[in-house]
């Protein structure tokens, strides 16, 4: 797993993660290596993700190739309306084809959006069976999510910037790994992984 934190932030949106990378053998976590769980795939959208790398890839790779392919089809294309929508729909068919195949989807994506002249940012989660909620405040995914939320709990203010929030998070992460309170949450030597989508 992972632990990603995204606030709704007064001047925008920030996800910043952790990079360990870790599998699982004989119900214990191996490492693996250090890796950003983080992308911005296309200019104005961000992706975190908690769960397996494996499966986070496929979903990214047809959830773009979704989105270029239906471009120019009017009644289906990808919008700011429909976005979030078409994502946890694409979220929804994979955990179909997983369950076919009787294994569990371990995947839990966090997404930052932001649309010119839309004003601001978005925020939402996208759970394994591809239910979408927006978020207005923070969110956490991932197995140290409890934890985590206690920390930033009594920290969180709504007049909080970008900048503000991505440092509790660091501050967060390095915590919960110091601690060892979590095998799979870690940066190593790195800083966090962090994009920011400014209000417009």
């Amino acid at each position: 797993m992972t632990l990603v934190l995204g606030g709704r932030c007064r001047d925008g949106v920030v996800i910043v993660t952790d990079m360990k990378i870790s599998s699982w053998a004989y119900g214990s976590p191996v490492f693996l290596k250090y890796e950003p769980k983080i992308s911005g795939v296309f200019l104005n959208i961000i992706f975190g993700y908690a769960g397996d790398v494996d499966t986070y890839e496929v979903y990214l790779n047809y959830a773009i190739g979704d989105a270029v392919r239906k471009r120019d089809d009017p009644s289906d294309a990808y919008t700011n309306d429909n976005f979030i929508q078409k994502l946890g729909d694409n979220m929804a068919k994979i955990l179909r084809i997983i369950a076919r195949n009787q294994r569990d989807l371990l995947l839990h994506i966090m997404i930052g959006k932001q649309f010119p002249g839309k004003g601001k940012s978005d925020l939402y989660k996208v759970s394994s069976n591809g239910d979408q909620s927006l978020v207005t405040t923070y969110a956490i995914l991932g197995n140290a999510d409890i934890f985590a939320d206690r920390l930033i709990k009594g920290k969180w203010q709504f007049d909080m910037r970008m900048r503000e929030f991505a440092e509790l998070s660091y501050c967060v992460i390095r915590y919960i790994e110091e601690k060892n309170i979590s095998e799979t949450v870690g940066l190593g030597k790195e800083k966090p992984p962090t994009k920011y989508l400014k209000d417009a």
